[in-house]
């Protein structure tokens, strides 16, 4: 488990990696307020054995209310966002969910980097807090065991992601901050 601290705002987050027969899936639940809306999340992201994320199921409710999202890919690279499909996504491999540093993990294995690599993935990103898919660039460059250097151009955002040897990312470019005491 990795557990993590908001530093822009207030709140904290937590996620567990499972290995299940023939896939893997990571959960958590993220609390945090954005200054106009406290929001409690428990997400759900399933993938293959190669890292390849099959679904997505994020639930919650904010004091604007109740927040439910199902995104499913198929087989075939087409991806859905709770039934409707999302064209503009197709050939997605990832999906990140923009309120947490957790989803990182997943491309980070499925890239599985040497030191000195670089890679460009275009995800499927989850926005927050329209809960709307659609596509984003993101560059990983890892630049030691432990680090990489992250943008995401279309926003744009760049910064320094650390992780952990399990490749949970424990310090987020100054927005997230993992609390080593709490992973197992």
């Amino acid at each position: 488990m990795m557990r993590w601290r908001r530093l822009d705002l207030p709140g904290h987050d937590q996620a567990r990696l499972r290995s299940e027969p023939g896939s893997r899936r990571l959960e958590g639940h993220a609390e945090f307020s954005d200054g106009t809306n406290r929001w409690d999340l428990r997400y759900s992201v399933s993938c293959t054995l190669d890292w390849t994320t099959t679904r997505a199921i994020v639930r919650g409710h904010s004091d604007r209310g109740a927040i439910e999202a199902t995104v499913v890919r198929s087989a075939g690279g087409g991806w859905t966002l709770n039934g409707a499909p999302v064209p503009a996504v197709a050939g997605c491999i990832d999906v990140d969910l923009a309120f947490t540093p957790a989803t990182n993990l997943l491309s980070l294995r499925r890239l599985d980097l040497a030191v000195g690599q670089k890679a460009e993935v275009v995800a499927a990103w989850l926005t927050f807090p329209e809960f709307a898919l659609t596509p984003l660039r993101q560059r990983y460059h890892r630049t030691s065991q432990a680090s990489y250097d992250y943008s995401a151009p279309d926003l744009p955002f760049a910064g320094i992601l650390t992780v952990n040897p399990d490749g949970f990312v424990i310090d987020y470019a100054g927005l997230w901050r993992g609390d080593p005491q709490a992973t197992e």
